[in-house]
């Protein structure tokens, strides 16, 4: 009988939510993918408790400002449109820029993320949010608003989202899809808080002041986040490429990811002009 050669034992010390000096080599050492960093420690993923349920309440909340918004833009299209005296197409193109900067920043924000830095990723974006919007309220020009609005809000909530989600992947496991759906149902609850924040406060205070609020409603709520957010990745990812081009080589993914660019050619266009057609279209 032939000796047997036992493959070399790997011996990886479980890391808490807040310590990284004690993981294993880095992802540039080991060359593993990060699901794959996850599932060598499966017995440490929580999949369940108090602290990983106050993620998905976290990732809800985020989900909630990085989706959300941009649902909303529907009631500042109507009163852009009649403020600027602008067509409604120009109009639709501060929202259009908000929404391209904000799934770029996603490259950004899951790079951080990797990186460990989500905590860090989701206070620049919620800056840039709070600060978009401040702008906006005080903007007289139509340049200004694409700016404050379109520019400056859009890559904050880039930042935000990506994080935020990944942050709820990393503490579940068999639960992960169920997980990840409560988190991504916070676009729901922004998308129907938001506007009714703009569109009955504006007639009692105006839209600056309006806005102002809207602005301190999601500055609340990226506060809450902050506090139950409890970031836990075991290896961070600190070298590698930005965009892992190799990663379209999968077909499963390429297409994925080319459904998902068609499907954003069409998600937006309700969500803009709902309000102003209803607004045009004489009920009989």
């Amino acid at each position: 009988m032939g000796i047997s050669e036992k493959e070399p034992t790997v011996i990886a010390t479980a890391a808490t939510p807040d310590s990284r000096s004690e993981s294993v080599l880095p992802f540039a050492e080991t060359g593993q993918s990060s699901s794959e960093e996850l599932d060598i420690q499966g017995d440490c993923i929580p999949d369940g408790g108090l602290l990983a349920w106050r993620q998905v309440l976290a990732g809800h909340l985020g989900s909630a400002v990085s989706s959300g918004l941009p649902a909303t833009f529907g009631v500042f299209q109507l009163y852009y449109t009649s403020t600027f005296a602008l067509p409604a197409a120009q109009i639709s193109w501060i929202g259009s820029v908000q929404v391209f900067c904000s799934n770029c920043a996603c490259v950004a924000g899951g790079r951080l993320t990797d990186a460990g830095y989500a905590r860090e990723a989701i206070l620049a974006g919620s800056t840039l949010v709070v600060i978009g919007l401040s702008l906006a309220s005080i903007a007289t020009q139509y340049w200004e608003v694409l700016l404050a609005q379109g520019l400056c809000t859009g890559l904050g909530l880039g930042l935000i989202w990506m994080p935020s989600m990944a942050v709820v992947s990393s503490y579940f496991k068999k639960r992960r899809a169920l997980a990840l759906a409560l988190a991504t149902a916070g676009t729901g609850t922004g998308s129907m808080a938001f506007p009714a924040t703009v569109q009955y406060l504006v007639p009692y205070i105006g839209f600056a002041w309006a806005v102002r609020c809207l602005g301190l409603v999601i500055l609340t709520m990226l506060i809450l986040q902050s506090l139950l957010l409890k970031p836990r990745f075991a290896k961070p990812k600190t070298r590698g490429p930005i965009i892992e081009v190799g990663a379209f080589k999968e077909l499963t993914f390429l297409y994925f990811t080319m459904g998902t660019f068609l499907f954003y050619w069409a998600l937006y266009f309700g969500f803009f002009y709902v309000s102003q057609l209803l607004r045009n279209t004489p009920i009989p």
